[in-house]
């Protein structure tokens, strides 16, 4: 941890390597070829000054990565005026070119006068512990898409969907066309098995990853199993994705360690990962990595879950109706230690269940693991456990799963979306609800 990897890829590291087969692999197979590591060396090919394999992570075996990122489709307008978080509507530069229904993408960056202050906001006005500049800045750090609900004026915009973060005209906040290097396409009913193997170790991998998506939106992946993956699903620079139904097994035992990641998401927006289900112990198994926001995990399982919110600014992220498995490792997370809390305001945890009472986070460095968090639903544990873990900004309700009602906290508000926001009955907001409540079923 605290390593941040290129994202991009070149056009070598995209395509995955031929098959050893002289014959050809069977059409239902495909055999994974050990020729990314220098087993002479056991070191990376890329060269040992660099710490740690270049298949750390990623890419996949199988990569789905659009030509452009999120960041660069058309620039459509700019604010003019603030706007604060739960607010509908913004004021824009001009209108021109937009129209009612069509999808939006709001950016904001920290960059010339924003820098630094929109950590401190995401932080709900805690001012330390935030990335610093150095490492965290740029034009579009935090996206946010909607559709337009109604132009009232040449420099209104009415949103169908609040904001949730406080966006400003200091933070150069834009508005682009929502639109993504890949989108509308998906990732269904696939098994990849690799080389049974033993682990490496951490940094060490030899690049047996499942699956990579990158700067894509609306795209789902479903009934997908991952047999003897490093990492298992990356997904990086991409937004409004559906991820159901992803095993990720080991066959045999791959050691005490299973892999690297298990399901990833770094600089991504409102993806959701439901009915997950992961054999063995990855360093992270679910893993929140710079900025990663709005996500939602969701009735998934684990041996021993690790729920990794990695540092670098990851806001308001949903973690709901889970089975933790043996709950030794709930909040055992990385990142650099540079790189601000584990956790900005409004991450939620909601009924998190294990086979023992789960610690809430535990102090980092005499610091909060996070501000303004929310755990509801953890089986108490000793009560010495709340005098050295807990900040004074957390909101805790330990709770025995039995009690805790909603059960799934992320169903329970989508089924109330259109009353919440006020949605015309037939309208396309409201048929997006009708469909997520009756897919993800408990």
């Amino acid at each position: 941890p605290g390593h941040h990897h290129d994202e991009g890829l070149s056009p070598d590291e995209a395509v995955g390597p031929p098959s050893s087969d002289d014959e050809g692999p069977d059409p239902d197979e495909v055999d994974w070829w050990d020729a990314y590591w220098d087993d002479a060396g056991g070191r990376p090919v890329w060269g040992p000054d660099r710490g740690y394999s270049p298949w750390s992570y990623g890419p996949g075996f199988i990569s789905y990565v659009g030509l452009t990122s999120p960041a660069d489709t058309a620039l459509l307008a700019w604010l003019v005026q603030d706007a604060r978080r739960g607010q509908s509507s913004v004021q824009v530069n001009s209108t021109a070119g937009i129209r009612p229904g069509q999808w939006v993408a709001l950016h904001m960056g920290n960059t010339g006068a924003c820098v630094d202050s929109i950590f401190i906001d995401l932080n709900n006005g805690v001012t330390e512990q935030y990335c610093p500049t150095a490492k965290c800045s740029g034009d579009s750090l935090y996206m946010f898409h909607t559709r337009v609900a109604a132009i009232p004026d040449p420099t209104t915009l009415v949103l169908e969907r609040p904001l949730p973060f406080n966006m400003t005209v200091r933070c150069r906040t834009k508005v682009h066309a929502a639109s993504a290097g890949m989108s509308e396409f998906g990732v269904e009913y696939l098994s990849l098995e690799m080389a049974p193997t033993p682990y490496p170790g951490h940094w060490r991998e030899r690049g047996y990853n499942g699956l990579t998506i990158r700067h894509a939106r609306d795209f789902w992946v479903r009934s997908v199993e991952l047999i003897n993956v490093d990492t298992g699903l990356d997904i990086a620079r991409s937004s409004g994705g559906t991820v159901t139904d992803v095993t990720i097994q080991q066959s045999p035992v791959r050691g005490q360690i299973s892999g690297h990641h298990g399901i990833s998401l770094t600089r991504t927006f409102e993806v959701l990962v439901t009915r997950f289900d992961i054999s063995g112990v990855f360093h992270h198994d679910l893993t929140l990595d710079w900025y990663s926001s709005l996500n939602v995990f969701s009735a998934g399982r684990a041996t021993d879950l690790s729920m990794d919110t990695h540092r670098s600014q990851t806001y308001a992220n949903l973690f709901t109706d889970l089975d933790a498995g043996r709950g030794t490792r709930a909040f055992v997370a990385g990142g650099g230690s540079g790189n601000g809390f584990h956790s900005t305001a409004f991450t939620t945890y909601w009924n998190i269940r294990a086979s023992d009472p789960i610690r809430p986070p535990p102090l980092d460095a005499g610091k909060p693991f996070g501000v303004y968090i929310n755990l509801v639903g953890l089986e108490p544990g000793p009560s010495g456990w709340l005098n050295t873990s807990l900040s004074p900004t957390y909101w805790y309700e330990p709770l025995l799963p039995a009690w805790i009602t909603p059960r799934n906290l992320h169903r329970a508000m989508a089924a109330s979306r259109v009353q919440r926001l006020g949605l015309p009955p037939g309208s396309p907001g409201a048929a997006i609800v009708s469909r997520t409540t009756q897919s993800v079923p408990s």
